[in-house]
């Protein structure tokens, strides 16, 4: 399948986290575009990125209003069939991550394509690994509490932000979250395959358990697919949970999921 492909990264003093991402998408095979959208690093970042063998093809670094204002850049600059996000910090699972998974995708049925992600510790050991054979029966289960999608594993049509609209820029953590919910709602369904494609390092803001879970609740309110107080309450209690005792809840709920065989 010949689709021509754009990787936007976004960053701002990302510092060494950076050169995990750099270095796995110079490994990447076949050809794309790389973008990078700086919010103004004082770092050296931008004479790093400037000083590669491989350097983005377009580099813009300037100040933004958040993560979802960075992201609506690089699509601006993005000139692919297709895109796919890889922040810095974050890195792609090897050298066929994207080309693996243009190769599954069912373009003619499905305008995005999911695959397989890692969760990394700190020492990059693989914690748990989120991955996906088939569609749910129910393709809102895979938002309806929580995100069970990881956004560094999404390969998109581009034309999808021209006629739905881009990154929501109220919303500060969610705005991935609330890009699927708004395409799935839509009837726009993706094709969810078994094939590694990123390695995510938790960390920033999307590390906050009561921040995360306010945007959550406030973006399935704002596409009526809410929880009712009960549920919502229950994932709230869950997000205080993960507050107080921190990155233990994580390791004890992946582990749990390992020996019960669940990948979402």
């Amino acid at each position: 399948m010949n689709v021509r492909l754009s990787v936007v990264t976004i960053c701002l003093n990302p510092g060494e986290a950076l050169q995990r991402t750099v270095e796995s998408i110079a490994a990447l095979a076949g050809s794309m575009e790389w973008i990078v959208v700086d919010g103004g690093s004082t770092d050296g970042t931008q004479e790093r990125l400037r000083a590669l063998s491989r350097p983005p093809d377009r580099l813009l670094s300037e100040r933004d209003s958040g993560i979802a204002n960075a992201f609506n850049k690089g699509i601006a600059l993005a000139t692919g069939d297709a895109i796919c996000f890889m922040n810095a910090g974050d890195e792609f699972a090897g050298p066929d991550a994207l080309t693996g998974l243009v190769d599954r995708w069912e373009r003619g049925r499905h305008r995005w394509i999911v695959g397989a992600g890692d969760i990394v510790k700190s020492d990059g050991t693989t914690l748990f690994r989120r991955a996906y054979a088939r569609i749910p029966s129910d393709p809102l289960s895979l938002v309806r509490r929580n995100c069970r999608i990881m956004h560094q594993a999404v390969l998109c049509e581009r034309s999808l932000f021209s006629e739905h609209g881009g990154y929501d820029e109220t919303f500060r953590i969610a705005m991935d979250y609330e890009l699927w919910v708004r395409w799935i709602t839509c009837g726009i369904v993706p094709q969810m395959v078994d094939h590694p494609v990123c390695r995510f390092h938790p960390a920033g803001a999307s590390g906050s358990p009561l921040a995360n879970q306010r945007e959550n609740r406030r973006l399935r309110e704002l596409h009526g697919i809410g929880n009712g107080f009960i549920g919502e309450n229950a994932l709230l209690a869950i997000a205080w949970t993960k507050r107080l005792i921190g990155g233990r809840y994580g390791r004890w709920a992946y582990r749990f999921k390992e020996r019960l065989g669940i990948r979402i």
